[in-house]
């Protein structure tokens, strides 16, 4: 058996395993990140999907006004980069992007809005983590789609 000493080879070595390791993790957050799959127009139902959580809310607010306060009621909840999908469908961000810890990570704020009984609106408070992979949410899901719930229900009933 022959052995080949080069310097400086650990270092190459090293520098090679850990780019390997660092690909590898960027192709895989990307992959279960909810945010890039809705900026590719991979729309799904935010109720949907892991750690999940909705609450329903109906109002008597006309639905030409439903969007509207949807966006202001995330806004309203801490959502960010607020956009509307499918036309009826409010999504914001809350939390940190840079961090996957459950308590700081940043969550996924919707409001669907839909016609409820006897010409009611209903609005989908729904919240879940950015990345499919978040396994320990806590309540923090709950309590963002009840915070949700707290703010359309104030918006409706101030006008």
């Amino acid at each position: 058996m022959v052995v080949v000493v080069i310097p400086g080879a650990p270092v190459v070595l090293l520098i090679v395993v850990l780019s390997g390791f660092g690909i590898t993790w960027m192709v895989l957050s990307v992959s279960v990140d909810r945010r890039v799959d809705l900026d590719c127009g991979k729309f799904e139902p935010q109720w949907a999907g892991a750690a999940a959580w909705s609450v329903p809310v109906v109002t008597g607010v006309p639905t030409e006004r439903a969007v509207a306060l949807a966006r202001e009621a995330v806004f309203r909840a801490g959502g960010i980069d607020i956009s509307v999908h499918d036309t009826w469908t409010v999504v914001g961000w809350t939390g940190s992007a840079w961090t996957n810890f459950p308590g700081r990570q940043q969550y996924q704020l919707a409001i669907a809005v839909t016609s409820g009984p006897e010409g009611s609106t209903e609005f989908i408070c729904c919240s879940r983590p950015r990345f499919r992979s978040s396994l320990v949410v806590g309540r923090r899901c709950l309590d963002l789609a009840r915070r949700l719930e707290a703010e359309v229900a104030d918006l409706a009933d101030s006008g």
